[in-house]
């Protein structure tokens, strides 16, 4: 089940409103073939700007657990605006050059992983200007080094038989600011 807060402030100039996602849906993530994949509808926010100039500031707080018997190669996470016009390059979204994956996110390689109760937190901001008044609806997308062999946990362990096992919220935060 997913909550949505939100606050909304009068403004010519600063923040006009702000929505805050949270969820305790818990999904696995185990594709891995290089390719950007949604884990999960449920880990969307969506925000109508009031003004088409706005910029819409995007935090995401996603703890996890990627739990392996061989190799934790590398996977990664991007900010993705789903409606209207769905991209991956939302305004923040770094510059291409080479093979480089263009995204508005980052990549990772877990440091531990060995095991079923090790905690992970992935947390990053990105922001676009969408240029409308239009609804936005934003998630995040996920790609896996094809030779990974790991399933990832979002929002939980695969253990939860231990005092070291663990479940939380996945959080995604979605601010319009005015400039």
């Amino acid at each position: 089940m997913a909550l949505t807060y939100s606050t909304s402030v009068d403004a010519r100039k600063g923040i006009v409103q702000t929505r805050v996602m949270e969820t305790n849906v818990l999904r696995t993530f185990s594709a891995g073939n290089d390719s950007w994949v949604e884990p999960s509808s449920d880990y969307r926010i969506s925000i109508q700007p009031v003004f088409s100039d706005s910029l819409i500031l995007l935090n995401y707080y996603i703890p996890f657990n990627q739990y392996s018997s061989g190799a934790n190669n590398i996977f990664g996470f991007r900010a993705y605006r789903f409606s209207p016009n769905a991209t991956s390059s939302i305004t923040s979204a770094g510059q291409s050059s080479g093979s480089r994956r263009q995204m508005a996110g980052g990549n990772a390689r877990a440091q531990n992983g060995y095991d079923v109760n090790d905690h992970n937190m992935e947390s990053f901001i990105a922001y676009d200007k969408p240029a409308t008044r239009s609804t936005c609806t934003y998630g995040f997308q996920m790609y896996r080094e094809g030779s990974d062999a790991g399933t990832i946990y979002l929002g939980y362990s695969a253990s939860n038989n231990s005092t070291w096992g663990m479940t939380t919220r996945l959080v995604i935060t979605a601010t319009e600011i005015r400039e």
